[in-house]
């Protein structure tokens, strides 16, 4: 599914798949305890 699974390209994956669905401004992908990537538009 991800050439590089990142937490970086699976929020954006996440993102990119939700965005034309629900009115989102942006995510924030949790990987641990105070490690988190965030995508907004």
């Amino acid at each position: 599914m991800f050439d590089f699974p990142t937490s970086e390209n699976i929020a954006m994956w996440i993102f990119d798949n939700l965005k034309d669905k629900i009115p989102i401004s942006g995510i924030k992908f949790f990987e641990g305890s105070n490690k988190y990537c965030e995508i907004t538009k």
